[in-house]
């Protein structure tokens, strides 16, 4: 979505379409060449390093890394609705007239009665 957002971006600041069309693959593929896929961070020339760091790819790229080869996790955390909640949600299901088939229960403690 980022570099989606990006590419609008540069085309709306072009004067035609021309100019969009030469200007904006060109700077993704300098985004695309300095985010740290194929040249690594230590082989940057240091004037060029600030386009590693505006780079949406390498915020991408490196969650990806994260994500698949460190066994970083999530903790997971119980959340248990209130009776009272689980009693207005299920009146606002009666009145609505919501078929019994299609309701579902706010919480795994929740009664799927109404």
């Amino acid at each position: 979505m980022v570099m989606n957002q990006y590419c609008r971006m540069m085309a709306s600041l072009c004067p035609n379409m021309l100019a969009a069309n030469i200007l904006v693959p060109g700077s993704t593929m300098i985004l695309l060449l300095f985010c740290g896929f194929f040249i690594p961070q230590d082989h940057m020339p240091y004037y060029f390093i600030w386009i590693y760091y505006i780079s949406p790819v390498h915020y991408a790229i490196e969650g990806l890394f994260i994500n698949e080869f460190t066994k970083y996790s999530v903790r997971e955390i119980s959340f248990v609705c209130p009776n009272w909640n689980v009693y207005y949600l299920q009146n606002i299901v009666k009145m609505l007239g919501i078929l019994r088939a299609f309701r579902s229960c706010p919480s795994a403690f929740a009664s799927a009665t109404a």
